[in-house]
């Protein structure tokens, strides 16, 4: 009797869609049935100075995935967010590749927040957020910063008209 294998040799890749620039995720890479040895698969990312992935991963016998980490790098460079492509292959399947956005965190710009009503002579906050080139949020980016101004002097006479 002879026994046809009926799965498909294919790779597939389970990515997180996004990771800001110096964290991490997880990811993992899938075959479409268990093997009896071990499977090691090839990683490389489209853009290692961004993005990088362990160069293998294995699956072991007996299982259909494997998991791996993916860690970008963190930069002071304000080059906004960027689509990093991650492939996989492994000898005798097809290979799989998808992206990971890297959210950038280095601010581009500051924006105030809404001071809303003051009263005179009256100390009052205000916030400052850093937003990234794609204006976002940098929620990395923390600093204080006292400031404060000058009273405005004010006159009880009339202005003068000529």
């Amino acid at each position: 009797m002879l026994v046809n294998d009926n799965e498909k040799r294919t790779l597939s890749l389970n990515l997180p869609s996004l990771i800001t620039e110096g964290g991490t995720g997880g990811a993992s890479v899938i075959i479409p049935g268990s093997m009896t040895t071990p499977l090691v698969v090839n990683l490389a990312s489209s853009n290692p100075s961004k993005l990088t992935v362990p160069a293998t991963v294995t699956i072991a016998a007996g299982n259909t995935a494997s998991g791996f980490t993916i860690t970008t790098l963190n930069d002071t460079i304000d080059d906004g967010d960027l689509a990093v492509f991650i492939t996989a292959s492994a000898a005798t399947f097809s290979s799989a590749s998808g992206p990971v956005t890297v959210r950038d965190n280095d601010p581009s710009y500051f924006e105030f927040a809404n001071i809303g009503t003051q009263a005179p002579g009256v100390a009052f906050p205000v916030t400052i957020n850093a937003r990234s080139s794609g204006n976002d949020l940098v929620t990395a980016y923390t600093s204080t910063a006292v400031s404060s101004a000058p009273a405005i002097a004010t006159s009880s006479k009339p202005a003068r008209t000529s």
